[in-house]
């Protein structure tokens, strides 16, 4: 059922143009949320971890079942070509994400309050 989700939802075709790779993450922020606009199954809720380096951004699926067999997405800063705040439905308030090569944006979003202000760090991250 989860392979399903992911080739439907956009994860397997993201996860083969952005492989995972060795990452030292800086900060990783548990329990987002992360929608890739291409379908219904393109949603996966409060069960990503995002972490930032000064690499880029990765996103892994956490929680059993739906995280088993999906391997993390590393995304490189130099591939995201917009990164903004956004309102999405799913999502409420999300970061937007426009990346070379996936004709749709990502949003991601929900983070836990006790982050502080995520939005601002990822973006700053990207700007650098």
């Amino acid at each position: 059922m989860h392979y399903s989700i992911s080739i439907f939802g956009g994860w397997s075709s993201l996860e083969r143009l952005y492989p995972d790779l060795p990452y030292d993450a800086k900060q990783t922020f548990t329990g987002s949320s992360l929608y890739f606009a291409r379908s219904l199954f393109g949603y996966y809720g409060r069960c990503v971890d995002v972490s930032a380096s000064n690499f880029g951004i990765r996103f892994r699926v956490r929680t059993f079942p739906f995280g088993f067999g999906l391997r993390p997405i590393v995304i490189p800063w130099h591939q995201i070509e917009e990164c903004q705040r956004a309102r999405f439905g799913l999502v409420g308030e999300a970061l937007r994400l426009r990346v070379h090569g996936w004709s749709r944006p990502i949003y991601i979003g929900r983070f836990l309050w006790k982050y502080g202000d995520v939005y601002a760090r990822l973006i700053e991250a990207w700007q650098t």
